[in-house]
């Protein structure tokens, strides 16, 4: 039977609706589809099922609601019913409905089918859900306008594919009935069948499928036209003899297995095991031996010899063995005949052929030195005769010498540490700490006197601290005034004030504080040694507050007999305490002790007007006296009740007063103070005033912040050792380089490290155009990429020691090690820096590789803005990058960067990094180029460019001149318009002579309007998670599903209990997701009035 051509009245109107980046033979095989029933052959990936689509577009006027036909396109497996209908959906507005066996539908009742066949105009459905629609008259053949199937070569037989056709089709088509579907058939082999079929048999398979289906076959006419567009296979042949394993190989085996489980039943008899571990054993024996895990030899041929292995899985091994470490290497074709040597080189090669004549011994060495002569000559081959690549990794390996690991040192300045000595005295150079307060408060702070083994920079002294507190500003300056000599008595005794006030204020204990007074000496080991002592005067003449010093060394014994018992005293009270009777002046300013509550006081004076018998107000409005009080809550009977009540404060809490955002607020003055009976006070320091203690409470955040300072100086110091030209750079900018956000402070690096970054960008890939000029982009950005990658900067970090100068991690003021406290937990071991210089080391932390990267992006960042390009380019020297120069492509980046740094020095870095990536990026830079016009100047023939270019240009008509550096587009923008500019740039760059400035001032005014703090958008995704975390709301990670190479991205928040969803769908990730964010921020601010 021949098949029959349908042509109806219907496809005579049908006009072809082609998609436009459709290929030829696509378009071929449309035309014929509508002309006649097809069944279309061609490879897997050709694009088969988008000749479908166009079909359906073809017919979508016909399908259109209220219309009553529909299309339907069957698949023959559940998992191809979401594909399949997803991409009609991508490419026709046509409304798809999807059916799955699994889903119930092909036991729906006629309403429900009525329902679905009014509702949808294609359904894509298994073959079974049709046929049974038919059997049961829930659908009519001649409602069907378009019949598609996919692997048609299944209609055979009873598949359900032939059955609809044999059953329906066929008996209409019988009945003379026109109005029968269109068929269209895919499939990528015209007969259902594994092994290959000779062509006698072939063909007719072929005319049986095309009787069945009432179709004709289309295939391509010629195979070099669908070559252009998918990569065919170039089949090898290998042959084998077949070998099967000899039965009496598996005999033997057989016995010899038997053997060996009976041996092991014998052994384990003999082990003297419970019942149970027997069987136990004995399953685990008979399962291995039952179901073997064979391994063969090395030798695989005489594993065949031996029965072992057949001879087609010896082919198979051997055959996967050749791709196994495939390499592309070089051949020779030498014709001998003719003494010609003919070198194939890889596609990867810049040349591919060397033909050479001579002596046939030397051919292939003529050959190859013939080869070498042209690659040396494009730079592929080095003056060593070795490929590039071979010498970047041997670079890249002896970059960083030094093992980069998780562990490194933490570093303490040995201008802070001495080495024990038994002098007579010791000179220490004398600072003035000036506290400023410029708040009102009951408590006066006293200036502190700092004693140094070394004296400080004047960079150092020059800066200025500001505590913010909870009620004003606190100014800290430093001031040099002379130096003083210290026995070592005086120096132990001083120590032992700092280790007292310290425990009090950071432990509120004094347990303790006894032994480990009385058990202080002078080391003979390195240690910390520097003192703060309270200082007393004027600032003009300030001078060191012995009295409040020795209080450290107060005992009731010798207040009594030096005080009390002294004519000489004035003793006009005598008052009782835990201690003993004691002078009142003893207890007016000074630290006691209450053993009843563990708590400990500094006493600021004496009531006059309340005693133990005066009456306590207490928090439930009730009054009681204070003997009754402390009666009924600690079970003490006051003995002296008519003693006068001690004002006694609670301890002062510590506080690291320069971090960020510090929001911590004092308990109020009133409710600080307690009226304590002498009697159970203990006196623990006196004479020393309530403000001593105040001022001590600054102590542990200024000279953290001179230990660091001290730190960043060593750092500038080791750079300007190895440096020939002078560098100045303040201290100041240095220390922001180390400092990593996670410390809190007010400043931290990532500021610096984007300048830095931009710098060694715009660097490294200057010296690689100037050096590599032949080589195209991708080679030169992976090779900028390893030149500048995390690894390389952490190893040229490690190799100059730069992770012991890092600051990673809060300030704790319970942390501070205060000089000759044994009790910290910490050591000092010298790490020498260079043979002048050293450090010391407190311990080890963990530091990941890529914050070393970041520092030493920063530190550069920091030469750079404090000292210039030359500063920076001598910094990156010293740290082992010795070969940049100024040349360079990514010179839009850096200029864009270093002007946004400059304008605006005061910013936070998270918002330079804004402002960066609003002003750096491709949707920038493509909008620029069309509104200037310079797409008109692009040349390519990608039909798909075009028509993206024409959708970016009608996109930028609809923005206003003030979005172009924001956040508004809702499309990806084609690179290729970001690249003119850059390219531009490049250009420009290059003929100046490398001027920057000429660069800036020929491409700023395509980029004006430039982004301005005004202008700034932010990015949609990153306001909406900063909103959520502020507000508290619960933000779920994007759901990102890939629908035909679409990106369609889901972003839901949970606020206040109400769920906010948004789905957006675009041609990358990036941009779905900030189109939902946006639409979801949107709802958000409109819901909440945020």
């Amino acid at each position: 039977m021949e098949p029959v051509y349908m042509d109806t009245d219907d496809t005579q109107k049908l006009a072809a609706e082609p998609l436009p980046f459709a290929r030829s033979y696509q378009l071929e095989a449309l035309e014929k589809a509508l002309k006649q029933n097809t069944v279309l052959l061609l490879e897997t990936g050709s694009g088969k099922t988008l000749v479908a689509i166009m079909l359906l577009r073809s017919y979508a006027h016909l399908l259109r609601k209220p219309s009553p036909f529909i299309a339907v396109f069957l698949v023959p497996q559940v998992v191809l019913v979401h594909q399949q209908a997803e991409a009609v959906e991508s490419h026709t507005d046509l409304i798809v409905g999807k059916h799955r066996g699994e889903m119930g539908v092909d036991f729906r009742d006629a309403a429900s089918w009525k329902q679905r066949l009014q509702k949808h105009e294609v359904l894509v459905m298994t073959p079974q859900i049709l046929l049974d629609g038919l059997r049961h008259s829930f659908i009519k053949l001649d409602l069907i306008k378009v019949l598609i199937f996919d692997e048609c070569h299944h209609t055979s037989r009873k598949h359900p594919y032939a059955c609809i056709l044999t059953e329906f089709y066929h008996c209409q088509l019988s009945f003379g009935n026109c109005n029968l579907p269109r068929i269209f058939g895919m499939t990528a082999s015209p007969i259902k069948s594994k092994g290959a079929k000779s062509e006698p048999t072939y063909w007719p398979k072929i005319r049986e499928l095309e009787n069945m289906m009432h179709s004709k076959v289309y295939t391509y006419v010629s195979e070099s036209v669908l070559a252009k567009f998918i990569p065919f296979s170039t089949p090898k042949f290998k042959f084998y003899e077949h070998m099967g394993v000899p039965n009496a190989v598996h005999v033997s085996l057989a016995e010899k297995l038997k053997i060996l489980e009976a041996k092991y039943e014998c052994h384990l008899k003999q082990l003297d095991l419970i019942d149970l571990a027997v069987e136990s054993t004995s399953k685990k024996i008979s399962k291995c031996i039952l179901r073997p895990k064979w391994s063969i030899g090395v030798n695989s041929k005489d594993d065949v010899d031996a029965g072992l292995l057949t001879t087609k899985i010896f082919c198979l091994v051997d055959s996967l063995l050749e791709y196994r470490y495939f390499k592309p290497a070089p051949r020779c074709v030498i014709d001998k005949e003719r003494e010609i040597c003919t070198l194939l080189l890889p596609k990867s090669c810049p040349i591919e052929t060397i033909c050479v004549q001579g002596n046939i011994k030397t051919l292939k060495q003529k050959a190859c030195l013939e080869a070498c002569k042209p690659l040396h000559k494009i730079g592929a081959l080095t003056d060593n005769l070795v490929p590039d690549c071979v010498e970047e990794e041997a670079v890249v390996k002896e970059v960083g010498n030094v093992p980069c690991g998780d562990e490194q040192p933490m570093y303490y300045p040995a201008e802070l540490v001495s080495q024990g000595s038994k002098e007579s005295t010791r000179t220490y150079y004398r600072y003035l700490i000036e506290l400023n307060q410029n708040f009102d408060s009951d408590i006066p702070v006293h200036n502190i006197i700092l004693l140094m083994r070394s004296e400080l920079e004047s960079n150092i002294l020059s800066l200025d601290f500001d505590f913010e507190l909870d009620r004003g500003r606190l100014t800290v300056k430093l001031k040099y005034i002379g130096e003083i000599d210290l026995t070592p008595e005086m120096v132990l005794i001083c120590r032992k004030f700092l280790i007292a006030l310290s425990k009090v204020l950071v432990d509120r204990n004094v347990n303790e504080l006894e032994e480990i007074l009385n058990g202080l000496q002078l080391s003979n080991d390195p240690e910390i040694d520097y003192l703060l002592l309270p200082s007393m005067g004027s600032c003009q003449k300030p001078s060191i507050d012995w009295n409040s010093i020795i209080s450290v060394l107060f005992s009731h014994e010798n207040a009594w007999k030096y005080h009390v018992n002294s004519p000489l005293k004035d003793c006009t009270r005598i008052m009782w305490t835990k201690n003993g009777q004691v002078c009142k002046c003893m207890l007016q300013n000074s630290l006691v002790y209450t053993p009843h509550n563990g708590e400990v006081y500094c006493i600021e004076g004496i009531y006059d007007h309340l005693d133990g018998r005066s009456l306590l107000k207490l928090k439930n409005g009730d009054y009681t006296s204070y003997k009754e009080y402390y009666k009924d809550k600690y079970d003490i009977e006051l003995l002296f009740d008519q003693e006068l009540l001690l004002r006694g404060r609670h301890i002062f809490p510590l506080h690291y007063y320069f971090r960020r955002c510090r929001q911590h607020k004092g308990k109020d003055s009133q409710n600080a103070y307690v009226e304590l009976p002498p009697e159970l006070c203990c006196i623990k320091m006196s004479p020393i005033s309530i403000s001593t203690f105040y001022s001590f409470t600054f102590v542990p955040s200024i000279m953290h912040r001179i230990e660091s300072l001290l730190i960043a100086v060593n750092l500038k110091k080791m750079h300007l050792d190895h440096c020939t030209q002078n560098v100045v750079i303040p201290t100041i900018k240095v220390l922001e380089a180390i400092t990593t956000k996670k410390c809190q402070e007010k400043f931290h690096l990532e500021s610096l490290e984007t300048l830095g970054d931009s710098f060694l960008k715009y660097a490294a890939s200057q010296l690689l155009f100037k050096t590599y000029q032949k080589h195209h982009e991708g080679r030169l950005s992976s090779k900028k990429d390893k030149l500048i990658s995390n690894d390389t900067l952490c190893k040229l970090g490690c190799d100059c020691k730069l992770p012991g100068f890092i600051r990673n991690e809060s300030f704790d003021p319970k942390n501070w090690m205060v000089p000759g406290d044994a009790s910290g937990n910490y050591s000092l071991r010298e790490d020498f820096l260079s043979n002048a210089r050293s450090l010391y080391i407190t311990r080890r932390r963990k530091l990941k590789k890529k914050k070393v990267a970041d520092v030493v992006e920063a530190l550069i960042g920091a030469y750079l803005s404090a000292g210039g390009e030359i500063a920076a380019l001598l910094f990156l020297n010293w740290i082992g990058i010795k070969r940049l120069e100024f040349l360079g492509d990514a010179v839009l980046d850096y200029l864009i960067t270093e002007y946004l740094y400059g304008k605006y020095p005061g910013i936070s870095p998270g918002l330079l990094t804004e402002m960066r990536s609003a002003s750096v990026n491709n949707d920038c830079y493509a909008r620029s180029a069309v509104r200037e016009g310079l797409h008109k100047h692009i040349l390519y023939t990608s039909q798909k460019l075009d028509k993206d270019i024409g959708f970016a240009v009608k996109c930028c008509e609809n923005y206003s001149s003030e979005s172009t550096f924001g956040w508004e587009s809702e499309i990806s923008f084609p690179k290729v318009l970001g690249d003119v500019m850059e390219s531009l740039a490049g250009a420009i760059f290059v003929d100046s002579g490398y001027n920057k400035d000429v660069v800036f001032r020929s491409i700023r005014p395509l980029l004006e309007p430039l982004v301005t703090l005004e202008t700034l958008r932010l990015n949609p995704t990153k306001e909406l998670n900063e909103l959520c975390q502020i507000k508290h709301f619960k933000k779920k990670n994007p759901f990102v599903p890939l629908n035909n190479g679409m990106s369609s991205v889901t972003v839901e928040v949970k606020a206040n209990g109400v769920k906010f969803k948004h789905t957006s769908t675009a041609a990358n990730k990036k941009t779905a997701e900030k189109l939902a964010s946006k639409e979801v921020l949107r709802v958000l601010k409109e819901k909440f009035n945020i």
